[in-house]
Formats: C-alpha cells, structure tokens, sequence
C-alpha cells in the first residue's frame, strides 16, 4: 500500500503556493492604486434625490470591466447605501469607511450586464463614472430592489456633470 503522506504533503505545498502568489498579487494592486484619492468628507444638509440598498460589486477603469481596482475602503464587494443627493452621491459600503462623489467628480451613469466575478440580468449593474484626481474610474453597483434601479440611475444622471469633451487634433494644433 503507497504512502498518502507523500502526495498529500506536495498538493499543500501547492495550495500554499497559490495562496502566496495570491496575496502578493493583491498587495502590488493595493500598492498601485493606493494612492487613487477617495472622498470620505460628507457635507451637511443634504437633498436626497433617490436611495436605497445595493451591492457594491467593484470598481475598474473605464473600458475594463475585468480589471478590479484596489480602491481604499472600496476593494472588496460588499453590501451597501447608495443615496443620491443634489450635492453628490454618497457611497456607504459595509467594512468601509462612506464615500462622497461631488457632482463634478461624477460624469455619468449606465447599465451593465457583467464586470468582474458578477453577471447579472441584463442592465442589471449601474455603473457609476467618476473622476479621480489620478484617473477616470468606472463604480459598479447592484441594486437590491429592482424597482429603485431606475430612480437610482436617473438621478445620478440628473446631477452628473457634463464630461469635458477631448480636444480633436485640429483644435491641438490650432
């Protein structure tokens, strides 16, 4: 009879291996987009606009839906509260700190189907587009009740601020 001891030692090395490239991995993310700066500062006397209760899936830079950002506070998927108000949106996420997203910061809104590790009905996300002073990023949110979907999605779009337009090659050089 063959000794396990043998193979079962090799496949726990293994499985430690990956754990430990794992966490490297996830370190070198969080290093790099560290220092993509989140506001946490909530004004008072806020009008809300829409809320309710959601997922917050991820965050990416736009065009990129399977690149997760290792954002502060908004790393990890959890649940949340998403309420939208005439000054902003503001973001509570559980096992972070809340997150405020000023109406200048915030250019857009849609639907998407799928980002990293979630697939949904179709339009099922609301993909919230804001600016960081560092970069554009792409905030994906699921709403619980269906029937808060659009009303969270119109007033997003209600404040968004209009995006800057690129300048074409001619306006450039002229």
């Amino acid at each position: 009879m063959p000794n396990p001891l043998v193979p079962t030692l090799i496949i726990v090395a293994f499985l430690a291996g990956l754990f430990v490239l794992m966490w490297l991995g996830w370190r070198k993310r969080s290093r790099r987009d560290g220092g993509i700066t989140l506001n946490s500062v909530i004004p008072g006397n806020l009008t809300e606009l829409a809320s309710a209760d959601a997922f917050y899936v991820a965050s990416t830079r736009p065009g990129a839906p399977l690149e997760r950002l290792a954002l502060n506070g908004l790393s990890f998927r959890a649940r949340a509260r998403i309420t939208v108000n005439a000054e902003g949106v503001l973001l509570e996420a559980r096992g972070g700190a809340p997150v405020f997203f000023a109406p200048d910061t915030v250019y857009g809104a849609q639907t998407a189907t799928w980002t990293i590790d979630r697939v949904v009905e179709r339009d099922g996300l609301i993909v919230l587009a804001w600016r960081a002073p560092e970069q554009d990023v792409d905030s994906y949110i699921r709403v619980i009740d269906q029937g808060d979907h659009a009303n969270i999605l119109a007033a997003i779009k209600k404040i968004a601020a209009a995006p800057t337009p690129t300048p074409t090659e001619s306006e450039i050089s002229a």
